[in-house]
């Protein structure tokens, strides 16, 4: 089914109002980027802000969606780090069960003393991420 994006009037059943979409849920985020700021969207990472080097710790991130849960997300998270040698849990995908939550236990470790840095980014939109800042010791 496709929609004449040209028609005007709410009356058409074919006309629609991207904004209305793109509010309900950052998960169209995924298909109608050029319609939807992403600056609405962020991750909330829930980290301890000092660790033990090679000792694993759990990390909860919170999806939010103008600073709330987003509980309608269905979307994949791909983590990275500052510490090459660090130990970081396969991607995710979030789907409304998550009710915009996720914890990994013990998912997590780093290996390199010194402030680190896990970060994490929705695939499907750009701009939707986060990080904690870590302080490793040996």
């Amino acid at each position: 089914m496709s929609a004449d994006l040209t028609r005007s009037g709410l009356n058409s059943p074919l006309a629609f109002d991207i904004t209305r979409i793109c509010a309900f849920t950052a998960a169209l985020v995924a298909t109608i980027t050029s319609g939807c700021g992403t600056t609405h969207a962020t991750l909330d990472f829930v980290a301890p802000s000092t660790t033990t080097a090679g000792i694993p710790f759990t990390v909860t991130v919170n999806v939010l969606y103008e600073g709330k849960p987003d509980t309608v997300i269905n979307s994949h998270i791909h983590f990275t780090s500052s510490d090459a040698a660090a130990v970081l849990p396969p991607d995710h995908y979030f789907t409304p069960a998550d009710a915009g939550s996720h914890t990994w236990t013990n998912g997590f470790a780093l290996s390199t003393p010194g402030n680190q840095t896990i970060s994490g980014a929705i695939f499907e939109a750009t701009g939707i991420n986060g990080n904690a800042r870590i302080s490793v010791s040996p």
